[in-house]
């Protein structure tokens, strides 16, 4: 089977990085705030896919896509959050 390889870049990988109003929200916040919420948002990421496992495990896979996403898009937005620290760190 001859698949393409997937891309590398930052926002194909996370699409929230292609939303410029998430980037400037983001870099509104004080980097004492930004770090706060980048590690709640991780602390969510863990419990919603533990969830999903959890909601796998009693054979329930329309909640555990739901959990499962829900994670993702948590994680989707500590890592925006930490690409705006860096972006504002080099500059």
């Amino acid at each position: 089977m001859n698949s393409t390889p997937r891309s590398s870049k930052p926002d194909v990988r996370n699409p929230l990085l292609a939303i410029p109003e998430v980037q400037e929200e983001f870099a509104r916040l004080t980097p004492e705030s930004r770090r706060a919420l980048e590690n709640a948002l991780r602390a969510l990421s863990r419990v919603f896919h533990k969830k999903g496992d959890e909601a796998w495990a009693k054979r329930k896979p329309p909640i555990a896509a739901y959990w499962r996403a829900s994670g993702v898009n948590a994680r989707h937005l500590a890592l925006a959050a930490r690409a705006t620290s860096l972006q504002l760190d080099q500059a």
